[in-house]
């Protein structure tokens, strides 16, 4: 499929089904926090984890001198 259908096949559908305002501004902030993210990869965020506010590769965090802990999980990330 192209990425479009993918996008709204996986848009969280409780937003769309409930019209829930809350969930919404939840799914634009966490979009937001993950701006340099395609759509695709932000609504998978979202799916994941809707508090998550920065998003990266391990070894980016560790390139900034940033730790993460251990046994932490990362997000995965739909591809085409």
């Amino acid at each position: 499929g192209d990425i479009v259908e993918i996008a709204v096949t996986h848009f969280p559908q409780s937003i769309v089904r409930e019209k829930d305002i809350k969930k919404y501004e939840e799914y634009l902030k966490v979009s937001g926090n993950n701006y340099k993210y395609p759509y695709i990869h932000q609504i998978s965020i979202y799916n994941m984890d809707p508090k998550a506010t920065a998003c990266a590769e391990f070894d980016y965090w560790k390139s900034i001198g940033r730790s993460v802990k251990r046994g932490e999980k990362g997000i995965p990330l739909r591809y085409r």
